[in-house]
């Protein structure tokens, strides 16, 4: 689908304000300091030390604003269809219509059948694999979700009828159950998990709250000879994916991820993730990868410790493999260990990293493979040990 965006050349070397201050993450090569100027359907306009340059948006994986506004977001978060993840205020079902309440936005309206999720409290690292254990599958019917402790939630199966601010009416056969919001984790709700997917640009737009806008389009007018006041007042068009239009001032922009362009892996589900400890402990394999198997942080990288490895797809329209290695920052001493990657198998990187080593880049041809797998193992010798064996691949990504 064509994404259409609208912008105002600007005048290189003008003596009035330049864009908005912004971090640019390219497909290959490392991360810059910029400033958006203009952004057109082809090419952002970037002013890069001094100097204006259109740069083409296939090149370009994210921008982010340098300082975004420091704010706590709401509580509640709600899952759309079209992949949009919302930060609400507040959250009612009148009869086939839901209202999000978004703070210094409009209200937003969607049909209950555009809702995949909603979780009325914040993560919680005790239950947030129960809860993300739930989502993703088809189902036929809604699933109300209960908080039954710090550590277990519950769920039942039934059809949400309304919903305000204290209290969800959840049908079970033939009785209507008010459920108190306040002994609810969330509402999961019935429908296929792919629906909208197909409609989905490839670009996102986060706020300064943490709600991620999956888009359409983007429509800005160039801010590069306005006023750092008039700069924070100037207004993102967007064209969500159901056609409503929406518009977000510059000063709540986080950033904007053209996804299309590359697949980040800690945003997808590997197909296989092992841990092997030194040292054999007496605990099942599941737990012991939930305590210290490959985990995401950030929705960006990924961290291993001595001995793990990660398993991910390569989807065709992929050729190309890209990450940064690093020790991970809690590591100030240790052995080094040894990192690898394989594509479909074979090994293709192999290096030892050391606690004291700079991060150091990598981008591999995949060609034709169908697997990428990330391993991180012990070093070799008599005295190898796991100590400061944790590993940051910042980033790792595929590319079209």
């Amino acid at each position: 689908m064509a994404i259409f965006l609208l912008a105002i050349p600007t005048l290189a070397g003008s003596a009035m304000a330049a864009g908005l201050a912004v971090r640019v993450t390219p497909v290959a090569g490392e991360p810059y300091a910029a400033e958006l100027e203009a952004i057109t359907a082809e090419t952002l306009t970037l002013l890069v030390a001094g100097e204006s340059k259109s740069v083409p948006r296939a090149e370009i994986t994210r921008i982010e604003a340098t300082e975004p506004a420091a704010i706590q977001g709401p509580t509640v978060s709600v899952g759309l269809a079209d992949g949009s993840r919302l930060k609400a205020e507040g959250f009612r079902i009148e009869g086939s219509e839901a209202t999000l309440e978004l703070r210094r936005q409009e209200p937003l309206e969607v049909p209950v059948r555009g809702l995949r999720w909603v979780r009325f409290r914040p993560p919680s690292p005790t239950i947030d694999n129960a809860w993300l254990g739930l989502l993703g599958d088809d189902r036929a019917e809604d699933m109300l979700v209960i908080r039954r402790s710090a550590e277990t939630i519950d769920q039942v199966n039934g059809v949400v009828i309304g919903a305000d601010a204290t209290t969800v009416r959840f049908s079970v056969g033939d009785q209507e159950v008010p459920a108190p919001v306040a002994r609810l984790e969330g509402i999961v709700f019935g429908g296929s998990a792919a629906a909208g997917e197909a409609e989905s640009s490839g670009i996102t737009v986060v706020d300064t709250l943490g709600s991620q806008w999956a888009v359409r389009s983007l429509t800005l007018a160039s801010v590069a000879n306005l006023s750092a006041a008039e700069r924070a007042e100037g207004v993102l068009e967007m064209e969500i994916l159901d056609g409503q239009q929406r518009s977000l001032r510059l000063d709540q922009l986080d950033s904007i991820r053209f996804e299309g362009n590359t697949q980040l892996l800690a945003a997808e589900s590997p197909v296989e993730s092992q841990y092997t400890p030194l040292v054999q402990l007496p605990i099942d394999q599941p737990r012991l990868l939930r305590w210290l198997g490959p985990r995401v942080e950030g929705d960006r990288d990924l961290i291993l410790r001595s001995r793990s490895s990660v398993t991910y797809r390569v989807d065709p329209k992929f050729g190309a493999f890209a990450t940064r290695i690093a020790p991970d920052a809690s590591v100030a001493a240790g052995g080094g260990c040894d990192v690898r990657i394989l594509v479909d198998g074979e090994v293709v990187w192999n290096e030892t990293v050391l606690p004291s080593d700079a991060p150091r880049g990598v981008e591999l041809d995949l060609g034709s493979a169908r697997r990428v797998t990330l391993e991180v193992d012990y070093g070799d010798g008599e005295g190898r040990s796991d100590a400061g064996d944790v590993i940051r691949f910042i980033e790792p990504r595929l590319l079209q």
